[in-house]
């Protein structure tokens, strides 16, 4: 605080780069399920151990995504009763199954499933090729809230499944996406999404404040004003290496964006020394 404001800003762009680094990453981890990629392979490892661990392997449904009451739900008393939310892509033969399930039992089962105050928003679905029979279920989006329940032919409870039953790569990621999304302790999970947020913004803000006092010095005309390259040798590069190549498998389209600067850097500059120089890079000519 009692030197430049150059060195202020590198410090303040720096330190709060290093602790937000933390709470960018678990969001950028917990935020993996959602992703083509990583969700595949996921959802492939979870069948896999559903079908080892659990006899009747649909009673396990997959719940990584956030779920909504279906076109055409009705709310009553409280209590969502509609088509199986969440399963969008239903089949000519579950929609003959719903115009042909007894829903006289709709009044029942809301009556039953109210005095369980389950987290809202609750969906009651009549059977499909999913289930047999009824089911009830809560779409929290804290989701250790969640709750399944079945019903038998006369409606009573039949089966109850808490988050705890569920498997245990469905309770990790069901937790990572809860603090993701700010739903599992409240007003203080949401204020470290703000945070992490704002800490963003501020490296961002910091990071242009240091590249426009570095180009004071000289014109935009002639450098875009990236720093100057270091020549020494810096402590733990090896290690900041393998991290960028681990993530860089991990995340296959961060590596490939990765190989493509480097390529671009590598191959193509050389033959372009003016460009490069505006850049700052240092390269050689082919």
């Amino acid at each position: 605080l009692h030197k430049s404001s150059r060195v202020f800003w590198r410090d303040l762009h720096a330190v709060s780069g290093f602790w937000i680094s933390f709470f960018t990453l678990f969001l950028l981890i917990s935020g993996l399920p959602w992703t083509k990629s990583w969700g595949g392979m996921l959802k492939e490892i979870r069948q896999v151990q559903t079908v080892s661990t659990h006899a009747n392997a649909q009673a396990q449904s997959q719940d990584w995504t956030t779920g909504g009451v279906a076109p055409g739900s009705v709310a009553v008393g409280g209590v969502s009763a509609g088509d199986h939310a969440g399963h969008a892509d239903h089949t000519m033969a579950e929609h003959t199954q719903h115009q042909t399930a007894d829903y006289r039992l709709l009044d029942h089962l809301v009556a039953t499933v109210t005095p369980l105050q389950l987290a809202a928003p609750v969906l009651i679905a009549p059977p499909s090729e999913k289930a047999a029979n009824w089911t009830a279920r809560s779409d929290a989006q804290n989701r250790p809230l969640r709750v399944n329940i079945s019903f038998d032919a006369d409606g009573n409870i039949s089966s109850r499944k808490n988050f705890a039953d569920r498997p245990w790569l469905d309770r990790v990621i069901g937790l990572g996406v809860a603090i993701h999304e700010g739903q599992l302790f409240g007003w203080l999970n949401q204020a470290l999404g703000a945070l992490t947020a704002l800490g963003l913004i501020l490296l961002c803000v910091s990071g242009v404040v240091l590249w426009w006092k570095r180009l004071t010095k000289t014109s935009l005309l002639h450098t875009l004003g990236a720093p100057p390259g270091s020549r020494q040798r810096l402590p733990y590069a090896w290690a900041m290496i393998a991290m960028v190549l681990v993530l860089g498998v991990l995340l296959p389209f961060f590596g490939l964006s990765l190989l493509l600067v480097l390529v671009i850097e590598r191959c193509l500059m050389p033959y372009f020394p003016v460009l490069a120089s505006y850049l700052g890079l240092h390269t050689t000519a082919p």
